[in-house]
């Protein structure tokens, strides 16, 4: 049996300098709460996991799309279901019998709405909503942090049907291009996605070690340089995003 090759990206695979840069971002994320001072950047690990998932993700649907000229969704979500939401419904559950039986009962309301949306993944639209700063709050509710969550869930559902999308337009007016269309729905959704202000999302041998020394001094450069009064995120999270590229 032929030794798969070592630069296959697959779901199951592991890739040593992926999980070194997630090692990194977990790092970055950690110092930043535990010691914002000292890196108040720090938070820009979590700009980096979104980098890693869309890289991985991608890779994953197009090669499918290339395989099957289809997306198997159900399976695709199934396995996402059953990695994320067992876990995440639980810390919920466990959250709203702290907050009904110990925390101050001010906080009830608002921890509950929290909650709730934390629990239908949409707890960064309810933050947007109600114009609150993260970097600058207190952390006075107890599922602010699943705002990350939610865009990564969001992203799991939206993403393979804007794929799928792209596919099949380009096999009805132009299936000898039709990879063109999937590559110009990527390009618009960048785009798009830049100018509404969440973050945007070469390689010879020689080449390589310096892109990557690059990337990895934007990252950090980020993290140390960075602090909760810059309009983050914006065209500012193009540093550490492009970082995490190279």
């Amino acid at each position: 049996m032929a030794r798969p090759s070592s630069t296959t990206l697959s779901s199951d695979h592991f890739v040593p300098h992926i999980q070194g840069l997630r090692a990194v971002a977990v790092l970055l994320v950690v110092v930043y709460h535990f010691w914002p001072g000292r890196l108040p950047g720090g938070y820009i690990g979590v700009d980096v996991f979104f980098v890693i998932s869309g890289f991985l993700i991608t890779g994953q649907l197009t090669r499918e799309l290339s395989a099957r000229a289809r997306i198997d969704l159900p399976s695709f979500w199934a396995k996402r279901i059953r990695r994320l939401i067992p876990a995440s419904l639980f810390v919920l559950a466990v959250s709203a019998v702290l907050t009904a039986f110990v925390m101050p009962l001010a906080y009830l309301h608002e921890s509950l709405w929290d909650i709730a949306a934390s629990a239908l993944y949409w707890q960064n639209w309810h933050l947007a909503a109600g114009s609150v700063n993260y970097l600058a709050s207190t952390g006075s509710t107890i599922a602010e942090h699943y705002w990350s969550l939610a865009v990564e869930e969001q992203f799991y559902v939206v993403w393979p049907l804007l794929l799928l999308a792209g596919f099949a337009l380009g096999a009805k007016f132009a299936a000898a291009k039709r990879w063109s269309f999937v590559v110009g729905t990527v390009v618009v959704v960048a785009i798009v996605s830049l100018a509404l202000c969440p973050a945007l999302r070469f390689r010879g041998r020689w080449a390589s070690n310096i892109f990557g020394l690059v990337g990895l001094g934007l990252v950090f450069a980020s993290a140390i340089l960075l602090t909760g009064e810059v309009a983050f995120p914006g065209w500012i999270a193009l540093i550490p995003v492009v970082g995490t590229v190279l």
